[in-house]
C-alpha cells in the first residue's frame, strides 16, 4: 500500500503540473522552462507543437509517468472496487479521467496507444475465465470514451492530437519509419 501511494501521489503531482502547464502557458514558460536549463530549446519546441511535458524535461518522460500512474490507479481500483463506497467510486472514476485527459495532453503517441494496448492484453489475461462478459463492457465503454474524446476536442483540440497523427502515419504509411 505505501509503494502503490507513493505512486499516486507522484502521478497525481504530474496531472496537475500537466493540466496547469497547458492552462496557463505563461506561467509554464516563466517558472517551468527555467528549471531544466539544457532542454529549453526542446521543450519549446514541444509546447508549440501542442506536446505538454509539464514539471518534467521531455513531454515523452510525462506520458511514461502519467501512463505507470493511470494504471496504477486503474487496477488499485479494480482490485478494490467492491469495498468502495459510492462516493469513494466517483471520486476514483474522476481521478481515472482526469489521469488519461492528462496523458492526452501529453501528445506522446507511444504511450497512449502502446499503453492502451497493453491495458487491453492485462484486462484480457486477467478475465480470461470471464471474456465474454469483458468484450461485452468493453462494447459499452470504447464508444462512450470515444465520445468523451470528441466532445472534450471541441474545447480543448489538442487531447485528439495523438489519435489524429497516428492515424496520419497509417495512412502515409510512415507509422515506425523512424524506430
Amino acid at each position: 500500500n505505501v509503494a502503490i501511494n507513493v505512486v499516486l501521489f507522484f502521478t497525481f503531482e504530474h496531472v496537475i503540473g500537466t493540466i496547469l502547464c497547458f492552462a496557463f502557458p505563461e506561467i509554464y514558460k516563466t517558472y517551468i522552462m527555467p528549471l531544466f536549463v539544457t532542454s529549453q530549446k526542446e521543450l519549446t519546441y514541444q509546447f508549440e507543437h501542442g506536446q505538454i511535458a509539464g514539471i518534467t524535461m521531455h513531454y515523452s518522460t510525462n506520458a511514461t509517468y502519467l501512463l505507470i500512474g493511470l494504471f496504477t490507479e486503474i487496477f488499485t481500483f479494480t482490485l478494490n472496487k467492491k469495498e468502495v463506497s459510492r462516493r469513494k467510486l466517483i471520486f476514483n472514476y474522476s481521478v481515472i479521467i482526469i489521469s488519461m485527459f492528462a496523458l492526452l495532453l501529453t501528445g506522446k503517441r507511444a504511450q497512449i496507444l502502446g499503453g492502451l494496448l497493453a491495458f487491453a492484453i492485462v484486462s484480457i489475461l486477467m478475465n480470461r475465465k470471464k471474456i465474454k462478459k469483458l468484450f461485452k463492457k468493453l462494447l459499452i465503454i470504447i464508444p462512450i470514451i470515444s465520445i468523451l474524446i470528441i466532445m472534450v476536442s471541441i474545447f480543448v483540440p489538442v487531447v485528439i492530437a495523438p489519435i489524429t497523427r497516428t492515424i496520419n502515419s497509417i495512412i502515409i504509411g510512415d507509422l515506425f519509419e523512424s524506430r
